[in-house]
């Protein structure tokens, strides 16, 4: 067998007789980087930066793999940017129904494999892929969930995504400047159905974006070179680095958010002052008599929506049964017909008048839920705790802020707000624009904006030390020479078992 032979000969040599030093030579340097934006953004200028700065600074050889091109493969590709834009999009539901949902990633997965089979080749015709490259490949882009699992499952922590925001404004502005003026009263449609479609073959950018790696707000092009060295720079542990206010604070909210036990989603939030100090944390959970909120130390008296005296959310319970009611008066007034169970009815409009009753608000209410909101939570806390404080402040929360805790942010003098996870059910907007703006540039409102860095997921992955050895670090690195920080094993678990299979007998004088 020749798959080992280079690896084989670099053991005999040096006489390694420690398995985990034998182990070690396995780890490779090749990455995979995927990118996520929402139609418009300039994913292109991203993909260009990151290769100029992995392979001048660093010494990697990058390949950029498009998902896109295999869907054209063999099909004529549309001039017009609309048509491509839109043949695309059919192309893709098309294919992840009939074949799967993750059907993109794996064909990207084989030209990668196929890439590392073809360059070992080139050395050793005996040699497969079991040999450390300096490559990365960068991943352009990831529009469904079940393809960024695809990738985190085969790559492991050598692959990152990158999250880049760009605010609809300008990305209605580059839409406008590559489509015909014909296609201008389509374009909010595309960029919804790219966003969030309603087929689960559809593409779910909102989805993937949250479950980013690194965030970049693309507000300035000028920018995004320098955000992007800072993340590289923290893949390969370059220099001494540590969080800034804003990760910090968003890591707090998200750590918060786990004490939650509301049946709809967790939610937390990190309330600051002006200059980044923490001032108080908080999370969506049932309010208790006597201040604060029910916690799993109050097993005797936990009177949350999980507990035996509930088992239900109330706010879905009582949009359900709003619901029924309009749906008996209706029938009551003749306008439906009431249920017939000795023989079915030709056509049941029930369901009918149900749905469009969802589409039109009922769905969307949240008034009748027992939770207060984690913004609501860390705002009543930080008010008894430190008082003017919070005013000029910031808050940082895990979702989006619904139209109720606009009211309390406005109020309590807030004057940042940064989230990661969109929420289409809030009307702060519409209900608040002469106080809130999602205008970075406007410093007459609340400003909401998507957060910037490291994501909470990967706080720990990028800052906590490996090995203590910063001390060398202040005397220099030359990044060519460094690796990643995390690696991948080129092995499958039964070959590193069999190093140290052999060294056990080595050690013990056991022969096979």
């Amino acid at each position: 067998m020749g798959e080992f032979k280079i690896i084989e000969e670099i053991i005999e040599e040096k006489k390694y007789k420690n398995p985990n030093d034998i182990h070690d030579l396995y780890y490779t340097e090749e990455l995979v980087i995927g990118l996520c934006g929402q139609l418009g953004t300039n994913l292109k200028q991203v993909s260009k930066e990151l290769i100029d700065i992995l392979e001048n600074d660093y010494g990697y050889d990058c390949t950029e793999i498009k998902l896109s091109e295999f869907l054209f493969e063999g099909k004529i590709k549309p001039t017009d940017e609309y048509e491509r834009i839109t043949t695309g999009m059919n192309y893709g539901d098309s294919i992840r129904k009939e074949k799967s949902n993750n059907v993109l990633a794996s064909l990207a997965i084989s030209k990668i494999s196929n890439s590392r089979m073809r360059d070992t080749a080139l050395v050793d015709s005996e040699i497969q892929n079991f040999k450390s490259q300096r490559k990365c490949f960068i991943i352009n882009s990831i529009k469904h969930p079940d393809e960024l699992i695809s990738f985190q499952k085969v790559y492991g922590t050598s692959f990152y995504l990158i999250g880049v925001f760009s605010p609809e404004i300008e990305r209605l502005k580059n839409l406008e400047s590559r489509i015909n003026k014909k296609h201008y009263s389509k374009i909010q449609t595309l960029l919804d159905r790219d966003n969030d479609s309603d087929e689960d073959n559809g593409q779910k950018l909102r989805d993937v974006f949250v479950d980013s790696d690194y965030f970049i707000r693309d507000t300035n092009s000028e920018n995004i070179k320098s955000k992007l060295e800072r993340l590289i720079n923290l893949i390969f542990d370059y220099g001494i680095n540590t969080p800034n206010v804003d990760e910090n604070s968003m890591y707090q909210a998200t750590a918060a958010a786990a004490n939650s036990a509301c049946l709809s989603r967790q939610v937390g939030a990190c309330l600051t002052d002006k200059v980044g100090n923490i001032l108080s944390i908080g999370w969506n959970d049932v309010p208790r008599f006597g201040g604060g909120v029910y916690l799993s130390d109050n097993k005797n008296k936990d009177q949350r929506c999980f507990c035996e005296d509930w088992k239900m959310c109330t706010n879905s319970s009582k949009k359900d049964n709003m619901i029924e009611n309009i749906i008996k008066d209706f029938q009551e007034k003749g306008i439906l017909d009431k249920p017939d169970y000795k023989t079915k009815p030709l056509f049941d409009k029930v369901p009918i008048v149900t749905s469009i009753l969802k589409k039109n608000g009922i769905k969307d209410l949240i008034e009748f839920g027992r939770s207060v909101h984690a913004e609501m939570h860390a705002i009543i806390i930080g008010g008894q705790r430190t008082g003017e404080k919070m005013i000029d402040g910031k808050l940082y929360c895990t979702t989006y802020p619904c139209h109720n805790c606009a009211r309390h942010i406005i109020m309590a003098g807030i004057k940042e707000v940064y989230y990661i996870e969109p929420y289409p059910k809030s009307l702060c907007l519409t209900l608040h624009k002469d106080a809130i703006t999602e205008n970075e540039n406007d410093k007459d409102k609340v400003r909401i904006l998507m957060y910037e860095g490291v994501a909470p997921k990967s706080f720990i992955k990028f800052y906590q030390l490996i090995t203590d050895n910063r001390k060398k670090k202040i005397l220099g690195q030359e990044k060519k020479t460094l690796n990643p920080k995390h690696q991948v094993h080129l092995e499958s678990l039964p070959e590193k078992e069999t190093h140290y299979l052999k060294s056990v007998r080595n050690i013990l004088n056991i022969e096979k």
